[in-house]
């Protein structure tokens, strides 16, 4: 299991998370047939609709930093 982490409130990842990040792209290239299912977690510090927001939009930035790396 890989662990990205994100600035508080924010669907940006922290700089340390890219060699995470990077390792996850390394292993897809050498194993193109694996299919990966990103999931992410968020506090309960905002209302629903905000938290699923921000879950949704780091899934995304997690996908297309991947997608960016081949």
């Amino acid at each position: 299991s890989y662990h990205i982490h994100f600035w508080i409130d924010s669907s940006n990842f922290l700089p340390e998370s890219k060699l995470e990040l990077d390792k996850i792209a390394t292993f897809l290239l050498k194993n193109e047939t694996i299919k990966v299912e990103v999931g992410v977690h968020t506090d309960e510090r905002g209302s629903i609709y905000y938290s699923t927001k921000i879950h949704l939009a780091r899934a995304k930035a997690i996908a297309n930093y991947l997608i960016n790396k081949g």
